[in-house]
């Protein structure tokens, strides 16, 4: 409400009578001046003038100022009343765009390192993310330097252009952000789904709470950090470790509970499965009898010492961190398998064991569709900061035989013994000497078994990121003196002494 404030001067005289007075002073005041002799009745009553007029002037000036306080206060009031009018046309304004945004409020569709679309409050989502990864191989065997059963004679190079993964992942939610799935299949898989097409994952899960999630399906074993990752577009090298993949459960058929104790702190998943690289699709035709698969348990947990899980999304550091993180994480798996002939209804030959070192001649075998228990357990830890990026693991497992009394062994055959190990490990290091453009690494590592041969390995790597993890150059070296399998991803043979050119281009949306 406006404040107004009415002045009246005390001076019962107006304006005109006030002049007629002064004029009537300035008068008899001159006619005193001409005069030589004046009454005092007229000196009297021209000093009481002079004390009017005095007066009357000072309430003049008080009039003034007055008036001017009173004007401040009426510009004080009225921007006072205009913000509150202001505010009032805002409110309204807001409360009409909301109301107008819920009502049109629908689908949503964009791109957020995924297309995506929407509905309203997130119920229903699904994200389309795509890998393409064309490689270059170029691979030197220097012949086979320990003849074994499983050799060929000869040396040579080989080469050639291919897609080493063309990924499609299909992902997200339905009804409730809490129910949630996840669809990849891979182009450019290898022949264990008997075709050219391989279905990594297909899981659904319930996220219960941050703590207690269920998932169902095929998808990758928590055993190894590298396949936690499932990010094979973020490594500090092309391939995974040489040194796991004697040691590697990759991806299976089961169940499995997970969550974080700690919120990004300390995680954690346990998975009961078909065994290992037995992601089919469960049919009998796919696994020569499915109800003869035997079950295996494996449980991974990890812990963010330093900064958080989700800094380990990748290996390098990319994102040129600040601060030192580290994370340390540790896994235990065991399954059991059923190889031989009299198996009902058919024999089990997921569970193969290979890298394994014969006694005479000393050489590496074949891989072994072993039967018995596999015990298993491994050890990580990572770290980053300013551009570097470490990573080291250890590998272990343990193979014992379980045949009755009498049967062949098929450990004894070619070793003289029914149980044998394996270890592994490796240290790697990357390292942005251009920040967030060029990159270099370097790893080394070992694989040894209960006979005297060992596999060493050792790889050195430059990368190149043009649009970050969305487009990329990889490319690395690797020498490994004595292969200890053959693997046609890697471009290692058995028994030979390999040089390995790699020169990869990536891309990620």
């Amino acid at each position: 409400m406006r404040n107004v404030i009415s002045l009246r001067p005390r001076c019962a005289l107006p304006l005109p009578a006030l002049a007629a007075w002064f004029g009537a002073a300035v008068v008899v005041h001159g006619s005193s001046a001409a005069l030589p002799q004046t009454t005092d009745q007229t000196l009297a009553a021209l000093a009481r003038l002079e004390r009017q007029i005095a007066a009357l002037q000072r309430q003049v000036k008080g009039y003034h100022r007055l008036k001017q306080e009173v004007a401040k206060l009426r510009q004080r009031d009225d921007a006072t009343w205009r913000q509150q009018q202001e505010q009032t046309l805002i409110k309204r304004l807001a409360t009409s765009v909301l109301r107008e945004a819920k009502r049109q409020e629908g689908y949503q569709i964009g791109y957020d390192d995924g297309f995506f679309m929407q509905s309203p409050h997130q119920a229903n989502k699904l994200v389309i993310n795509g890998e393409l990864q064309f490689r270059y191989m170029y691979t030197h065997s220097n012949g086979f330097i320990s003849p074994g059963p499983t050799d060929s004679s000869g040396s040579g190079d080989t080469s050639g252009f291919s897609f080493r993964r063309a990924r499609l992942t299909f992902s997200g939610n339905i009804i409730s952000p809490n129910l949630q799935y996840n669809i990849q299949g891979d182009f450019a898989g290898d022949s264990s789904n008997n075709g050219n097409f391989q279905l990594n994952n297909l899981w659904f899960a319930w996220q219960i709470s941050p703590m207690l999630g269920l998932r169902f399906g095929a998808f990758a074993v928590p055993f190894s950090k590298v396949q936690w990752y499932e990010n094979e577009w973020a490594f500090d090298l092309q391939e995974t470790p040489e040194e796991l993949v004697p040691f590697d459960p990759d991806h299976s058929l089961g169940v499995s509970a997970f969550g974080d104790l700690v919120a990004n702190k300390l995680g954690y998943e346990v998975m009961v499965n078909d065994g290992s690289q037995a992601n089919v699709t469960g049919c009998s035709s796919a696994v020569n009898g499915a109800q003869d698969n035997r079950l295996g348990i494996y449980g991974r947990v990890q812990w963010a010492g330093a900064g958080g899980e989700s800094d380990f999304a990748d290996e390098p550091d990319y994102k040129n961190r600040n601060h030192f993180v580290w994370m340390l994480g540790g896994a235990l798996g065991y399954e059991s398998q059923n190889a031989t002939g009299t198996a009902f209804p058919a024999p089990q030959t997921t569970l193969v064991a290979q890298g394994l070192s014969a006694a005479n001649p000393a050489a590496f075998l074949a891989p072994i569709a072993f039967t018995g228990n596999l015990y298993r357990a491994t050890a990580d830890w990572s770290a980053k900061y300013r551009g570097l990026s470490v990573n080291t693991a250890v590998y272990f497992q343990q193979f014992n035989d379980t045949l009755a009394s009498g049967a062949a062994n098929v450990f004894e055959n070619e070793m003289g013994r029914s149980s044998v190990y394996q270890l592994g490990y490796f240290v790697q290091a990357g390292y942005f000497v251009v920040p967030h453009h060029w990159q270099v690494a370097a790893r080394v590592g070992q694989v040894l078994s209960s006979g005297p041969k060992r596999m060493e390995a050792y790889s050195l790597g430059l990368n190149y990121y043009f649009a970050g993890y969305h487009a990329s150059v990889l490319s690395d070296v690797t020498y490994i003196p004595d292969a200890a399998y053959t693997d046609a991803q890697t471009g290692t043979f058995v028994n030979s002494c390999d040089l390995i050119c790699k020169v990869q281009f990536q891309l990620w949306f």
